[in-house]
C-alpha cells in the first residue's frame, strides 16, 4: 500500500538507499540525551537499593520501599501522568486555536484535579498506612514502621509530583520540548 502511492504515507521517488545525515543527526540530538537520562535513572535506582540494603533492617526497608513507592505511590503518579497527557492535548489544541488563555486555564484545572487526588491519597497514606501496607501482606512491625514513615514523605512529595507533571504536559503540549529553553516571559505567564 505504501509503495502504491494510494496511502497518506508515501515513499519518495526515487527511493534512495543513502543515509539521510540530517535525520540521523536530529535523532542523536534528541535521542542521545534521553538515552543517557534513562541510564542515569537506572543507576540512581541501583545506588538507592544498594543504600537501602546497607541499613540495619534492610529487608524491611526494601519491602517498604517496594510496596510504598512502586505500588502505593503509583496511585498518585498514574493519575498525574494521565493528567499530564490530557493537559498537553488541551494546551496544544487551545494554543493552536488561538486561545492561549484557555491553555493556561486548562493547566490550572488539571493541576487542581491532581492536587485533589494527591490530597485524598495522601490522607489515606497518613490515616491508615498499616491497612494499605497490609493489603500487600506486610505485617511485621519494622516493615510497618518504615513503610508508614515512607508514606508520610510520599504524601508531601505527591503534591509536587502532580503539579510538576501537569505543567510539564502543558509545556510540551504547547511545543516546549526542552524546558530549559523556555524564556522567562513564557514561564511567568504560566505562573499567573
Amino acid at each position: 500500500m505504501v509503495l502504491s502511492g494510494r496511502c497518506v504515507i508515501r515513499v519518495p521517488r526515487p527511493l534512495s538507499a543513502a543515509p539521510d545525515w540530517a535525520i540521523i543527526r536530529s535523532i542523536f540530538k534528541f535521542g542521545l540525551p534521553t538515552g543517557l537520562q534513562g541510564i542515569a535513572m537506572t543507576w540512581r535506582g541501583v545506588l538507592l537499593l544498594r543504600f537501602i540494603g546497607s541499613l540495619d533492617f534492610s529487608a524491611a526497608a526494601q519491602a517498604a520501599y517496594a510496596v510504598g513507592y512502586t505500588q502505593l505511590f503509583s496511585l498518585i503518579t498514574w493519575t498525574s501522568v494521565g493528567l499530564m497527557s490530557a493537559t498537553a492535548t488541551i494546551a496544544g489544541q487551545n494554543l493552536g486555536a488561538g486561545k492561549p488563555e484557555r491553555s493556561i486555564e486548562g493547566a490550572w484545572v488539571a493541576a487542581r484535579i491532581g492536587l485533589g487526588v494527591a490530597a485524598v491519597v495522601g490522607l489515606a497514606f497518613v490515616a491508615v498506612p498499616s491497612t494499605l501496607l497490609g493489603v500487600f501482606g506486610m505485617r511485621e512491625p519494622h516493615v510497618l514502621e518504615i513503610g508508614g514513615q515512607l508514606l508520610r514523605y510520599l504524601t508531601v512529595s505527591g503534591f509536587f509530583v502532580t503539579v510538576a507533571l501537569v505543567y510539564n504536559g502543558a509545556l510540551q503540549g504547547t511545543g516546549d520540548t526542552k524546558s530549559r529553553s523556555t524564556s522567562r516571559s513564557s514561564a511567568r505567564s504560566w505562573c499567573r
